[in-house]
């Protein structure tokens, strides 16, 4: 799983640059996610006020779709 953060949507708050763990958001110039640095907590997805950080990650997305329709199944 991989986060990016929206620009257009971005407040430039800091708070996910401080709640990091790992030190992967760049609070300098535009907030950046450092993807070698990231852990795909979601620390900062979870933290932001502005709702601009999303997962990019297909494969999450899809089975997110497929995860309640399997649970009906069983």
């Amino acid at each position: 799983m991989a986060f990016i953060i929206d620009e257009n949507k971005c407040s430039s708050c800091g708070l996910c640059a401080d709640i990091c763990p790992c030190g992967a958001i760049s609070p300098i110039g535009v907030y950046k996610i450092d993807p070698e640095k990231c852990t795909a907590c979601g620390e900062c997805k979870d933290s932001c006020p502005s709702y601009a950080i999303m997962e990019t990650d297909l494969v999450s997305k899809v089975m997110g779709k497929l995860y309640p329709l399997t649970r009906e199944v069983k």
